[in-house]
């Protein structure tokens, strides 16, 4: 598509809510790429800690912000953007927003470069993933996550058409680290690095933001493969700043929060708009409840567990979206 890489505009979307720390580290990161960004746009889900004070110390805001309207600097290290919505739509409202300003932006751009606040892309992570884009393979390339605190995958299958398989950990076919190839074909990914077309975003248009929080993602790699493979870069690394093995594979008991409520509705909701058969797109709803209640009841949490995974099943079943559930449930 581009005869020099050098000439490609990459946008950079990025959605925070209450991670200045973080938030800053991976905008360092972001300023040491071997491919320069030529844009970053910050979408701000009304954060209560100290970000815009913050963004201000470190140059990338050089005046107040007023919610809801876009900011625009630009110096010599290419445009900055700022956006801070009047609430918290969680991770799919924000990415939502956050896209459709930079549709806003489109004639500036070749791509857009999506991801939160906590990630830590490696210096030449931009220049690796646009690297198989340039010849016009795909459109879509993700970034491998993989390193000490952080066992990432390739899912090179997702099952949507079986009914044995609806709940997300047994649908998804992985290929784990170390890796033998150079790039894998997936069908998923997260909204953790993956750089996208801009011709392609806006054929797309924008993540579901009903979801509130969780499958936004997967959702819009769904209807991203309509149009495009999406290409797992082995050698493209991104870090995740607040990882560790522990979280990803508790050794404990687990109990559930505000956050697992996401996870079962949504996966209720995402089977029944891309479950590939009538089984699983109708009666695959009526299982997820009763399963993850008796494993609930086997890991002795149930008088915890139980109220959350009846409302997430219910809420699920009969379509309610959106924030359902905050995080003082």
């Amino acid at each position: 598509m581009y005869d020099k890489k050098d000439a490609v505009q990459v946008l950079v979307v990025l959605v925070t809510y209450n991670r200045q720390a973080t938030l800053l580290k991976t905008l360092a990161a972001l300023m040491q790429q071997s491919h320069q960004p030529a844009g970053i746009l910050i979408l701000d889900n009304c954060s209560t800690d100290k970000t815009i004070p913050a963004l201000k110390a470190q140059g990338f805001l050089k005046e107040d912000v007023k919610k809801s309207q876009l900011y625009m600097n630009h110096d010599a290290s290419g445009y900055q953007y700022f956006y801070q919505n009047e609430f918290n739509a969680g991770g799919s409202g924000g990415f939502a927003k956050a896209i459709e300003l930079a549709t806003s932006l489109s004639e500036k751009y070749d791509y857009v470069w999506v991801m939160d606040d906590d990630v830590l892309p490696e210096t030449d992570c931009l220049e690796k993933l646009l690297a198989p884009m340039l010849p016009g393979q795909v459109d879509v390339t993700i970034p491998c996550r993989d390193d000490a605190n952080y066992r990432d995958s390739a899912i090179v299958k997702f099952e949507l058409g079986k009914l044995g398989q609806y709940i997300t950990e047994t649908q998804k076919q992985r290929v784990f680290s170390p890796f033998t190839k150079e790039t894998y074909v997936v069908e998923d990914m997260t909204f953790e690095g993956p750089l996208i077309a801009m011709d392609l975003v806006k054929q797309v248009g924008l993540p579901d933001a009903s979801y509130f929080l969780l499958y936004d993602d997967s959702d819009y790699a769904q209807r991203l493969q309509l149009y495009s493979q999406i290409l797992y870069v082995t050698a493209a690394k991104l870090h995740r700043q607040l990882s560790t093995l522990e979280q990803q594979f508790p050794s404990g008991k687990y109990f559930y929060n505000w956050k697992d409520y996401y996870q079962v509705r949504n996966n209720i909701l995402f089977n029944k708009k891309y479950g590939q058969t009538w089984a699983v797109r109708h009666l695959s709803q009526f299982m997820i409840g009763p399963r993850l209640l008796i494993r609930s009841a086997r890991n002795r949490s149930l008088k915890n567990d139980g109220p959350l995974i009846i409302k997430a099943w219910k809420d699920g079943i009969l379509g309610k979206t959106g924030m359902r559930v905050g995080p003082n449930y």
